[in-house]
């Protein structure tokens, strides 16, 4: 059985190795509109600055702690060039962090303006591509927000290839699931580039507090 899902989310911290999850810098927050610091928090600016470059994947999904997790091959990366970090260690960056892993809430984890969304996919980026512990290792996630509705274009194809075959039981395991040849988390990206930034931590234990935050703009 899992020893923890995030229905009870509220009584994570309660365990010793989850402690972390009751610090001030956890994610997932609100988002308010009205008391951004500076640009820097709202990135459309030349400050900030987004490269991606997404390769076509396989789809491979494991299933644990009740939640999917979809991991996708080596090689796709982002360069992020902005801020990183708090207060006074709030420094200018430019690295490349690697896509390993890609994981789905419904509804959405972030809010903005106190406004919550039908779906939230978070895609997860490392500083090296090499085989990491994913719950010890820092990096940055990227928040993508989705509201439901009549499109056709690339997010919904690159989810009808895999929404129902996604494992629904509760018990840990996993499978891979046959997609295009051209499937890629590239078709994910919305066509506003505007995004927000904050530190924070993984949203789930350990809670580790070495993650940074790219949520997209609707």
């Amino acid at each position: 059985m899992a020893d923890w899902d995030y229905k009870n989310s509220r009584s994570w911290g309660e365990k010793v190795e989850y402690r972390k999850c009751n610090l001030n810098n956890q994610s997932p927050i609100n988002i308010d509109t009205s008391n951004l610091e500076d640009e820097k928090n709202k990135c459309g600016s030349q400050d900030c600055k987004l490269k991606v470059n997404y390769i076509s994947s396989k789809c491979h999904v494991v299933v644990k702690n009740r939640s999917p997790t979809i991991y996708f091959d080596h090689g796709s990366y982002i360069v992020y060039n902005g801020f990183k970090g708090e207060d006074d260690n709030y420094n200018f960056i430019s690295n490349k962090f690697y896509l390993k892993k890609m994981t789905l809430h419904t509804p959405s984890m972030h809010t903005i303006n106190n406004n919550s969304y039908d779906m939230e996919a978070i895609l997860y980026h490392y500083n090296n591509s090499d085989e990491i512990n994913e719950n010890e290792s820092g990096g940055i996630a990227i928040s993508l927000l989705f509201k439901s509705g009549n499109d056709k274009g690339n997010v919904n194809r690159f989810f009808n290839q895999i929404i129902n075959q996604i494992p629904l039981e509760e018990k840990d395991q996993e499978t891979f699931i046959d997609v295009d040849d051209n499937w890629n988390a590239n078709m994910l990206l919305p066509t506003n580039k505007a995004f927000f930034t904050y530190p924070g931590s993984l949203p789930h234990p350990p809670c580790n507090e070495n993650w940074y935050w790219i949520v997209f703009d609707l």
